[in-house]
């Protein structure tokens, strides 16, 4: 069983949602500031959609969890920007504004009372995540947006539009997004009798299915195709 930590000093001031919060996010920025990956406008950034943060607070609201990030932002304590290379693509973009990032995974080693000991320029707090009792490894080659197994089943979360347009450019096949998308919600997101686990696989099931259909029927008739040899057709 996994425990998710946040500082109890910023908990009494924003409320223990947007701390949990402010934790994973300041986590993965710092992450990536050792990495020096996704650095954009002098800060080191993280990017999540609210989808995916409710797989990983699976125990919070997608409402929860925006309010959250609302609180964050109107508290001057991270930053939103939107860096995608795909222009359709809406994800979010995060940075945690402290004046002392590099301090944020220094005690990830300690455990502490079941919770991790960070400093982040307050008390000794628990401002990182605990997996089964073992501090999160620092891993110079982990993603940036790997997200941390806390050992459950993935709750499956239909896909927008967007994202499956994303997806279908990414591919570049002709799955039409919002037939695909309709099709699903008509079926309660359902592959036969069982539930969908991976839309992602059924797209890539349907763009085979539309290269079959676009591809030119071989003639089989004997005859038509003698007198094609023949010039006669």
């Amino acid at each position: 069983m996994a425990t998710h930590g946040f500082d109890t000093e910023l908990a009494k001031k924003v409320g223990v949602i947007p701390a949990v919060i402010y934790a994973y996010l300041a986590y993965w920025c710092e992450q990536n500031r050792q990495s020096g990956t996704n650095e954009q406008d002098g800060s080191f950034w993280t990017y999540h959609s609210v989808r995916e943060l409710q797989e990983t607070f699976d125990y919070l609201s997608v409402g929860q969890i925006r309010r959250g990030l609302d609180t964050l932002v109107n508290n001057g304590l991270v930053k939103v920007g939107c860096y995608n290379k795909i222009n359709i693509d809406r994800t979010k973009w995060y940075a945690v504004v402290s004046s002392d990032l590099s301090n944020m995974t220094n005690g990830l080693s300690d455990l502490k009372n079941g919770l991790l000991n960070s400093a982040n320029g307050l008390s000794n707090s628990a401002n990182a995540f605990v997996e089964n009792d073992k501090a999160i490894p620092i891993i110079s080659t982990l993603s940036s947006n790997s997200y941390i197994n806390i050992n459950k089943s993935k709750v499956f979360i239909p896909p927008t539009v967007d994202e499956v347009k994303t997806y279908c450019l990414e591919r570049g096949n002709s799955v039409d997004p919002e037939q695909f998308v309709d099709f699903y919600t008509s079926k309660g997101w359902k592959v036969g009798k069982d539930k969908m686990k991976d839309w992602k696989a059924c797209v890539r099931t349907w763009e085979k299915r539309s290269d079959k259909k676009t591809a030119p029927k071989k003639d089989t008739n004997p005859y038509r195709q003698l007198l094609k040899e023949r010039g006669c057709l």
